[in-house]
């Protein structure tokens, strides 16, 4: 097996939102067919193993070790990094695409340096990103988006954790309230979409924590998700602009992906129009803290593919960073 790809000084930790295996008393396995769970768990110290050693199905599996929530905000103090931005990637992404550190082709910690620590959310995505027909015939797709929905659900009781323990600890919110953002890409947002479906206002009742930026990406998710009173989606946009101080929007009608996902009908059937990262989100006169970007303006010059990921692009990173020192300096934060 090849050798994994150094590392960044920052340590290692992602969010499991999938079903690992217990193999050891803090230790968690795992693999790219892990199933669902409701019960997301946070890991750091991950590494890559063979499969019998750890019992997954399939050729190679990835093992971690549990961390709760005070020792994550206490190992992010320690560390004085300035902001946490958890990762929600998307279609067909697996956990080696994506791991900080190991240069995968979604990994974006190397951009944004060591005062801001990535922590990717791995929801499970089916792999059909090596099958050129699968993808092409749509069956990869629409698996990735059912998968998707069942991967935000889960994603609620981690949010109420974190409003629990910001409630419980001082320490803890201090650490995390504010400081810590949602970065969504792609099906990523639909992730996203599909969590705030699942929220009710008693979740919204005295919050002791609340993200800093809400970031949607390039989009997979629809256009209308945040049109006024959109009864359809359970005005899921409103309550996706309450999770966060302020929601950041990208969008750009050179998005080629999203537009090769429009185009598959049965798609379009099963889950209407998904391209808000192409077409953006229309009128958001009625949303107070939503900035909205199209990246063919922010972000000239790039070449046509790269208008659906730019997650490195030093520019792009440069805005984000940005939006996180505003709210910062809007909270009181240094």
């Amino acid at each position: 097996m090849a050798e994994m790809k150094s590392r960044p000084s920052l340590p290692s930790f992602a969010l499991l939102a999938v079903k690992p295996q217990k193999i050891g008393v803090d230790c968690v396995a795992f693999d790219d067919r892990s199933d669902s769970t409701r019960t997301p768990v946070l890991i750091t110290d991950i590494e890559k193993k063979e499969r019998a050693s750890c019992f997954c199905g399939n050729s190679e599996c990835y093992t971690g070790r549990v961390v709760s929530i005070t020792a994550f905000a206490e190992r992010v103090r320690n560390l004085k990094i300035q902001d946490v931005m958890f990762y929600f990637h998307g279609f067909t992404s697996q956990p080696q695409d994506i791991f900080s550190g190991w240069k995968g082709k979604s990994d974006i910690q190397h951009a944004y340096g060591t005062d801001t620590l990535v922590v990717p959310v791995i929801w499970p995505s089916v792999n059909g990103s090596n099958s050129e027909e699968f993808f092409i015939n749509g069956k990869s797709y629409i698996g990735d988006k059912w998968r998707a929905k069942m991967g935000g659900e889960a994603l609620i009781n981690f949010f109420v954790d974190m409003d629990k323990w910001c409630a419980k600890e001082k320490q803890v919110q201090e650490t995390l309230n504010f400081r810590t953002h949602l970065y969504t890409h792609s099906m990523g947002s639909w992730v996203l979409q599909n969590m705030a479906e699942k929220l009710r206002k008693k979740h919204f009742n005295n919050m002791a924590f609340k993200f800093g930026v809400v970031a949607m990406v390039q989009a997979n998710a629809t256009p209308e998700l945040f049109k006024k009173q959109s009864k359809p989606f359970k005005n899921s946009g409103t309550k996706i602009g309450q999770l966060g101080k302020m929601v950041v929007v990208t969008y750009t009608a050179r998005d080629e992906t999203l537009k090769l996902f429009s185009e598959q009908k049965v798609s379009m059937k099963l889950f209407g129009n998904q391209d808000l990262g192409r077409v953006g989100p229309g009128d958001v006169s009625h949303l107070n803290n939503m900035r909205v970007y199209d990246a063919s303006i922010i972000l000239p010059g790039l070449e046509s593919s790269k208008y659906h990921d730019f997650g490195d692009d030093s520019r792009f990173v440069a805005l984000m960073k940005n939006e996180f020192r505003m709210v910062r300096e809007s909270t009181g934060l240094r």
